[in-house]
């Protein structure tokens, strides 16, 4: 007998969603599926709210599938004393750490402490213990470190000039999963969500908005779903859904380019995040160690648009930090994993002459426009939480008071995301049920928690193996079949890229196995052969556009 499988949210239901729009009204339309977008549209939901979440590409497709994946206080935010926000992503992270432990971990930082530049260790330890002041009395407490005590966790950083290291604790977090896991859980909770949906105007009644028209991005079908309420989460481009009503003054909004490499572990062989500064321009990066490669990142430049591709010049300024802090780092450039390029929004008063964007605050800005749209822009990923609450309560504030009444308190600060369980126990179940390795256990719990022994267990139910879409590498090719069932991806590029990640921590980032990869997927979504090889080579354009720096052919 079978177990009980999540409920299906797929392709068929996404069309049917979109011919239904024309005869439904929403209390809340958010634009942007991002990780502000889902989260707002989680809580909506929550509360009780009708809400239809839509998003012009798919769900995390943007910045928020391309972060440093930490969800952290920010100890330069601390620097540059922004104290509210650090005590604020603090809080959050020891929440979300505590509500949803699968995606959500926490993992040793080290910060080395040199004696020619940089702060000195007192300073050091005592920014720390104010950042865990900050966090209250469930965060774990630093430690210094000796030199000698250094090579147990990072045996190539360069200790030639290292005083001490601090010893401290913040959080990783799969980034898109934590999209995925916000958009799942509205849905499962009776809102709507549709990706490959584009705002492309308002509809109004004496200068108010009481719809938005939507163009479908694969038939480009348009409609016209009427809604009480708007709420642009539209990220770099929170200024153009404005200006489809509304004349909107001087933009404040920046765009702030940051970009990461994924090296083999190999050759950066580390047990910990390291923490370490940029000895040019004292910029501090991070390499975070993933299975069995390194995050490396991040640059920090101001940019003019939505540019998603890595650069030589970021190329060379990630590498160049990698050769200064470590040891004999070597990489030759055909062994790179990936690289991908993330455009951050940042509220800058147009007047200012900043020196750069890192010392911008990370904090949110909230717009008002005279036709009821609400906007939010800006922020960062470990406070997607509060920004939410805030806009929801905001949303709330416009309703009758009888409706207020009718609707429940925020839940998001109890309620566990819909796959959250207890990572340890659930990965020592699936290696005794199912007899699979550690590093595929480990996978499957981190991408989806309480639900991770569905792909197996639909796979026996077929009386089909399940295995490696890769070789050497955690991904089964039961789960491209699971996914395409349960978590409404369009394309090929949506399961591999953001659902799965295939295409940022994969060696070969399946390139080889696209094709293989497309017919499973097309067994479960009706494509023919011709839509089989189309998706394909449409993957294969999106890891040669996004997943790749310049010195690297594919």
């Amino acid at each position: 007998m079978g177990v009980a499988m999540t409920a299906s949210f797929s392709l068929a239901e996404r069309g049917a969603r979109f011919q239904a729009l024309a005869d439904t009204r929403y209390e809340l339309v958010v634009i942007g599926g991002g990780i502000t977008g889902a989260g707002i549209f989680r809580d909506a939901v929550l509360r009780g709210l009708k809400v239809l979440l839509v998003e012009k590409e798919d769900y995390a497709s943007g910045t928020s599938s391309k972060s440093s994946k930490l969800v952290h206080g920010g100890l330069r935010y601390l620097q540059h004393f922004h104290i509210r926000l650090t005590r604020e992503s603090c809080r959050e992270r020891e929440l979300l750490l505590q509500l949803n432990p699968h995606l959500v971990r926490p993992m040793p930082f080290l910060f080395p402490v040199y004696r020619d530049h940089g702060l000195p260790a007192s300073v050091v330890s005592m920014g720390l213990s104010f950042y865990e002041f900050l966090a209250g009395p469930s965060a774990i407490r630093h430690r210094l470190l000796k030199p000698a005590q250094i090579a147990q966790y990072a045996p190539t950083l360069d200790t030639s000039a290292l005083r001490r290291a601090a010893l401290y604790y913040d959080s990783t977090v799969d980034d898109s999963r934590l999209v995925i896991e916000n958009v799942l859980s509205g849905v499962a909770a009776g809102g709507h969500a549709l990706n490959y949906t584009a705002a492309i105007g308002f509809e109004t009644d004496q200068g108010r908005i009481v719809g938005v028209r939507l163009r479908d991005q694969e038939s480009q079908q348009t409609t016209v779903v009427r809604a009480d309420h708007v709420v642009n989460a539209c990220g770099i481009h929170c200024d153009t859904v404005r200006r489809l009503i509304e004349q909107v003054p001087t933009s404040m909004l920046r765009a702030s380019k940051g970009v990461h490499l994924v090296v083999p572990r190999e050759r950066l062989p580390l047990e910990l995040t390291v923490a370490y500064a940029n000895r040019i321009d004292g910029r501090l990066m991070f390499a975070v160690p993933w299975y069995d490669v390194v995050l490396v990142g991040t640059t920090d430049t101001f940019d003019n648009g939505d540019v998603r591709v890595t650069e030589s010049a970021d190329y060379d300024y990630v590498m160049g930090t990698l050769r200064a802090s470590f040891k004999g780092f070597a990489l030759e450039d055909q062994e790179l994993i990936s690289s991908i390029a993330g455009v951050r929004t940042l509220i800058v008063d147009p007047r200012t002459n900043l020196a750069s964007a890192s010392s911008v605050s990370r904090e949110h800005a909230i717009y008002h426009d005279p036709s009821g749209l609400i906007s939010i822009a800006g922020g960062k990923l470990t406070t997607y939480r509060t920004m939410a609450l805030e806009i929801v309560d905001l949303v709330i504030e416009r309703l009758p008071a009888e409706r207020q009444a009718e609707l429940k308190p925020c839940a998001t600060d109890r309620e566990p995301l819909g796959g959250s369980v207890d990572a340890a126990a659930k990965q020592a179940e699936l290696e005794r049920r199912f007899g699979i390795g550690t590093d595929v256990a480990m996978h499957l719990v981190r991408t989806y928690g309480a639900r991770s022994h569905e792909p197996i267990e639909q796979q026996r139910e077929r009386r089909a193996p399940c295995e490696p879409l890769i070789a050497g590498a955690p991904f089964l090719r039961c789960e491209l079949p699971y996914i395409a069932r349960t978590e409404g991806p369009v394309h090929l590029e949506d399961i591999l890229a953001r659902r799965l990640r295939v295409a940022l921590w994969a060696r070969g980032q399946a390139l080889a196995e696209a094709d293989d990869a497309a017919e499973l997927v097309g067994h479960t979504l009706g494509w023919n052969a011709e839509q089989q090889r189309a998706e394909a080579e449409r993957y294969r354009a999106l890891v040669k556009r996004e997943f790749r720096p310049l010195p690297v052919q594919i």
